[in-house]
């Protein structure tokens, strides 16, 4: 999670691939991609933070195992540098991952077009950060406009109109919870 994560730090060693044409920045961020898969659930999520024991040879979740952030670009940025990663190799283990990603991401969508702080993976809800309120749409921290791009570039890449659709229905409830009253703008968190 955060913005200095490790899909994101990978992202940028894209850049420094396609900047310099050095293979070593691509082949690292490839190791990142390799610890992603592994990380991936089956459902297609991945756990907020996890470390890594040489010893074990093994990554240790620290969230709690059935709930799947939505907040920090947990979900968004290991699908796009999946993504960008199978454009760059055409490994078809990367596109199967941010398909995956990308088919986590369209489930956990609300009914009100809104995305959650997370996901609870055992009730298949999305949940406010304190979890009292169920499908509850967050602006905090890009939780919906994280998937909104996710689901944006996945419909130019495939063409496929249920990412477009679940974009506009996001663009909706934005506007729907726009707030017009003493204060204008919009608020972090909403409840359903």
């Amino acid at each position: 999670g955060k913005d200095g994560n490790s899909a994101a730090c990978a992202m940028r060693l894209l850049n420094g691939y396609t900047t310099l044409g050095e293979t070593r920045y691509l082949a690292a961020a490839e190791r990142t991609a390799a610890a992603l898969i592994r990380l991936q659930s089956t459902e297609g999520s991945w756990p907020y933070a996890s470390t890594y024991d040489p010893g074990t040879r093994t990554f240790v979740s620290k969230q709690n195992p059935t709930l799947a952030g939505l907040q920090d670009h947990v979900q968004a940025h290991p699908t796009l540098l999946l993504q960008l990663l199978h454009r760059f190799t055409g490994k078809e283990e990367y596109k199967q991952a941010a398909d995956k990603g990308l088919a986590f991401m369209l489930r956990t969508q609300n009914p009100n077009g809104s995305w959650s702080h997370h996901w609870d993976l055992e009730e298949n809800i999305g949940e406010a950060a304190q979890s009292n309120y169920k499908n509850a749409g967050e602006l905090n921290d890009d939780a919906t406009q994280d998937q909104m791009t996710m689901m944006l570039a996945a419909y130019r890449v495939t063409g496929d109109v249920r990412y477009l659709s679940s974009f506009l229905r996001a663009a909706d409830w934005i506007k729907s919870a726009f707030i017009d009253k003493q204060g204008k703008g919009w608020a972090q968190q909403y409840d359903e």
